[in-house]
């Protein structure tokens, strides 16, 4: 366990080198701690280290051109989630469940969904086109959301 921990420690350092971090950031309603860098000019990765029931290593990447909203998703705090580009909505780690706040993109109208969303270390994106990964799709009233598994560029705990 504790080479395990120390591999994706050096992982996350390499990665850290590699990439222009832009934000750092601390939930403390939720436990974790967060850090955000640039791979590849604006495609954002993140790692965040949750303090939850049970302990899994995962490699997460995201998309966004918006480094803002990335910011704001990692100096948050609390059970809400953020959606980018109406996109993508996650909850934190450290929270048993969260509401996830949906703007839909391909509309003229604001307006937003809510959706309770169970949070024990898995992470939910809106199923659409510009959805990457492979995924599984979780059918809703409004649409789909897919669970995300694997991806290629970073790190993330969860305790």
């Amino acid at each position: 366990m504790s080479e395990r921990i120390v591999s994706s420690v050096g992982i996350l350092l390499l990665l850290g080198l590699a990439a222009n971090v832009q934000a750092i950031g601390l939930h403390p309603m939720g436990g974790n701690v967060g850090i955000g860098g640039t791979v590849a000019g604006d495609h954002m990765w993140y790692v965040k280290f949750g303090l939850t029931h049970r302990l899994a290593m995962e490699m997460s990447f995201d998309w966004t051109h918006d480094s803002e909203s990335a910011d704001r998703f990692w100096l948050g705090g609390g059970l809400l989630c953020h959606s980018w580009q109406g996109q993508k909505v996650r909850p934190y780690a450290g929270a048993r469940a969260a509401i996830a706040i949906y703007d839909d993109p391909g509309s003229d109208e604001s307006k937003s969904r809510f959706v309770l969303l169970p949070s024990a270390g898995v992470e939910y994106f809106i199923h659409d086109a510009l959805s990457l990964g492979a995924e599984a799709s979780l059918p809703l009233m409004f649409g789909s959301f897919s669970l995300r598994t694997t991806t290629l560029a970073a790190v993330r705990y969860y305790f």
